[in-house]
Order: structure tokens, then C-alpha cells, then sequence
């Protein structure tokens, strides 16, 4: 499997969203695509957002964007959440009720099911060893790309999926911290999508608690809390 697979680390550099996603060589059908992607990583990547639409892919790839079942004005991700952004290339979605979509030139085209294309994966790791943020930062630079930084409902419903998979745990650290008077992650990007508890956001958080966990939803945490955490 290793040769049929490229990191878009490595084949996309000039973004960092890349991290969140594997490139795929084989070309399959979107349902064997979808069915590949769930067996060895997450899901097909939801990608969306500015940063994702800025992969410079010139070949379409299949992505977890797929007709709603019962709708067909509406779309979902493969992986569950909301479609936001419009970011459908020059009249698409068309009239065809094609059911799947892919990525090209940083716009979403709609395409038939019997389509064979490469696609893109979304990887999440689930790492259960305990640990302060800091040094889950630093584990996830060392073992894998970087800790994870949600940037849509698709994201966190994906992390949620791969909670369940193993042992039971409550809270989680994500790559955000509070860092000259406002969140951000740690690849330094600005935080466009948000979750805060029913709290809100914590605008002037105690030193000691400038780090973000998810449970169901983000909350400020003590940094030195030893916890699982989820990397890229």
C-alpha cells in the first residue's frame, strides 16, 4: 500500500492544509475510494475553507463531497457535517445530478459514479498516551505532521469518529492555544471555525489554562493536564 501512497505533504508543499490529507494514486470508483480512505485513514477528506481550496491540484481527485440521498440540491461530506463555502467551479453544480465530487483547480465539480479518479484520504490520529500539551506538540512533530487543527463541523465530526474506534475518553487536546490575546493554532493559522462550550470563548484565560480540549465541544484547559490528543 506504502507505493501506491503520497503524503500532499510531500506532493503539495506550498500548503500547509495538506497535512491533513493523503493523496492516493490508485484510481477507484468515489464508493471504493470512500471504502479505501475508511479502512486505512479517517474518511475522504471533507476539503473546503480557504486554505483546502488552495491544494494546486490540476487533475480532478475524488473528495468526500457527495449528493444528499433524498435531496439532490443538497450536499454533505462522506464523513458527515455541513457543506459551507461555495466553492463550485463555472455552473456547478450542474443539471445532470451527478452524485459525487472532486477537486480541480481549487474549485468542486460534480461527477458520474462510474468516474475513476485518484483522491485524497483525511488522515486523524488518535495518540492514548497521556500527555501536557507541549510535549503532545512536540509528539506529533516527531511522529507524525502536527496536532490537529479543526477547521469545519466535517473535521470535528471526523475526530469524533475516530474517538470511537478505541478505549473511551472523555477530553482530547487539539493543536490551539491562547498566544499574544487570541487563539490560534499552532500551525499559526486564525481560527475560522469555532465550537466553544456553552461557557463561550475564554477571552483572558489564566496563564496556566491558554490551551484547548475537546470533549463534545472546545474548552480552555490547565496546559500540564496530561491527556490524549490528536494529531495530523
Amino acid at each position: 500500500m506504502a507505493s501506491d501512497i503520497i503524503l500532499l505533504l510531500l506532493l503539495f508543499a506550498v500548503s500547509s492544509s495538506s497535512i491533513k490529507y493523503v493523496y492516493v494514486e490508485n484510481s477507484l470508483y468515489w464508493d471504493g475510494a470512500q471504502k479505501f480512505c475508511r479502512n486505512n485513514y479517517a474518511d475522504l477528506a471533507p476539503v473546503s475553507g480557504v486554505y483546502d481550496m488552495r491544494l494546486p491540484q490540476q487533475t480532478s481527485v475524488w473528495i468526500g463531497l457527495q449528493r444528499n440521498s433524498t435531496n439532490n440540491i443538497k450536499w454533505e461530506w462522506s464523513g458527515g457535517g455541513a457543506v459551507t463555502g461555495n466553492f463550485w467551479g463555472a455552473n456547478q453544480p450542474d443539471i445532470l445530478r451527478q452524485k459525487y465530487g472532486v477537486i480541480r483547480n481549487s474549485f468542486w465539480y460534480d461527477e458520474f459514479e462510474t468516474d475513476l479518479y485518484k483522491f485524497l484520504c483525511s488522515s486523524v490520529k488518535v495518540v492514548r498516551l497521556p500527555m501536557q500539551w507541549e510535549d503532545a506538540i512536540d509528539y506529533c512533530k516527531k511522529n507524525y505532521r502536527e496536532m490537529a487543527s479543526v477547521t469545519s463541523q466535517a473535521e470535528m465530526m471526523l475526530i469524533q469518529k475516530e474517538l470511537r474506534k478505541g478505549v473511551f475518553t472523555d477530553d482530547v487536546w487539539i493543536g490551539m492555544h491562547f498566544l499574544a490575546g487570541q487563539w490560534v493554532w499552532v500551525n499559526r493559522r486564525q481560527v475560522m471555525y469555532e465550537s466553544w462550550g456553552v461557557k463561550g470563548k475564554p477571552t483572558c484565560p489564566m496563564e496556566k489554562v491558554q490551551c484547548a480540549l475537546y470533549i463534545k465541544e472546545w474548552n480552555a484547559c490547565d496546559c500540564a493536564k496530561p491527556l490524549y490528543f490528536i494529531c495530523y
